[in-house]
């Protein structure tokens, strides 16, 4: 029977600099700066949000609801963030 796990042998795991939590390179740019790919996309997003580059409240609410939403991941999957 086949396996069920798609991660390469040997690929390991590490932890995210960011929340802490274990995790494995997935194929993302997060990994090859430790990050999970979670808080990549929070970093991602916060930058976004520092270069001003949304149009208006609401976007800013829209982006703001989504690093709440990813940080809640982060948190169910037993990260600190």
């Amino acid at each position: 029977m086949k396996k069920a796990n798609k991660f390469a042998v040997g690929s390991g795991c590490y932890v995210c600099r960011c929340c802490g939590r274990k995790t494995r390179d997935v194929g993302g740019d997060g990994s090859s700066i430790g990050l999970c790919e979670q808080c990549y996309e929070v970093g991602g997003i916060e930058n976004q949000i520092a270069d001003g580059n949304y149009d208006g409240p609401g976007e800013l609410a829209l982006l703001q609801a989504e690093i709440a939403q990813l940080n809640e991941f982060v948190r169910s999957k037993g990260g600190k963030v």
